[in-house]
């Protein structure tokens, strides 16, 4: 259904002159050029799984679907999704860790990948792991902003909270 949208809105953005595309959910906006290869990339991910090929999942418009928020807090950064609550029933949010910025939006879109090729299959209660000796613990609450779900990831190293 968002691969249709997405054509549908490339055709009449060109007819009609408009400057862009802006995917509310995530609050992404790209030029034309820029929509055009997202919507191409969906078309080409939508033929390999028809296909029973396997990559499909690398050619999805992730980041024009979901966005990430990343941020600073004291020496930690921490970063949540927008817009996965579509896809999924719920948003992420990596709760402050000691990594950097890059490696915070690296998880989270790993996350998202594993998301899009799987389904929401992230439970209350599980962990994710990181390494052996790291791995996010999944609690659930509700967004008081959206209310939507968000699913809390917060990170344990060698059996103790960080």
């Amino acid at each position: 259904m968002m691969v249709h949208v997405m054509f549908l809105s490339v055709m009449s953005g060109e007819s009609f002159g408009g400057m862009g595309a802006f995917w509310s959910n995530s609050e992404v906006l790209l030029d034309w050029q820029g929509f055009d290869e997202q919507v191409n990339g969906a078309f080409k991910a939508m033929e390999l799984q028809s296909s029973g090929e396997d990559g499909g999942g690398a050619h999805l418009p992730q980041k024009f679907w979901v966005s990430d928020r990343v941020y600073p807090d004291g020496d930690n950064v921490g970063g949540f999704t927008q817009g996965l609550a579509m896809l999924t029933g719920y948003e992420l949010e990596i709760t402050p860790i000691p990594w950097e910025r890059g490696q915070v939006m690296q998880r989270l879109f790993g996350i998202v990948a594993y998301l899009f090729l799987n389904g929401p299959v992230l439970r209350p209660g599980e962990t994710l792991g990181v390494t052996e000796t790291e791995r996010f613990h999944i609690r659930e609450e509700a967004d008081s902003e959206s209310g939507n779900q968000r699913l809390i990831l917060s990170l344990e190293t060698e059996g103790t909270d960080q």
